[in-house]
């Protein structure tokens, strides 16, 4: 069965959803992030289809992936941290 354009698109942008939902709970940021970016990229309109993405939903992807880019960097900092107190106790 094929479907419409606009259908696979709104299915790959729920789908996107769920996937980044899923990695962000299992603290995989950075992948997070990037799913979250494609599901932005998908509701933005760049194909020419019409997603119908309410506004409420439009937003809480964008929290979302400023929450995922968020635990990357606070991680990064992080270990960054770490390898200067490592460095030190040598």
């Amino acid at each position: 069965m094929c479907l419409p354009l606009c259908v696979h698109s709104q299915l790959q942008f729920w789908n996107s959803c769920a996937f980044g939902n899923r990695k962000y709970q299992q603290s995989n940021f950075a992948r997070a992030f990037e799913v979250f970016t494609r599901a932005i990229d998908l509701s933005e309109n760049g194909d020419g289809t019409d997603l119908q993405i309410s506004s409420k939903d439009a937003a809480t992807i964008r929290y979302n992936c400023a929450r995922a880019a968020l635990h990357m960097y606070v991680a990064v900092s992080y270990t960054h941290l770490r390898a200067h107190e490592t460095e030190a106790d040598l």
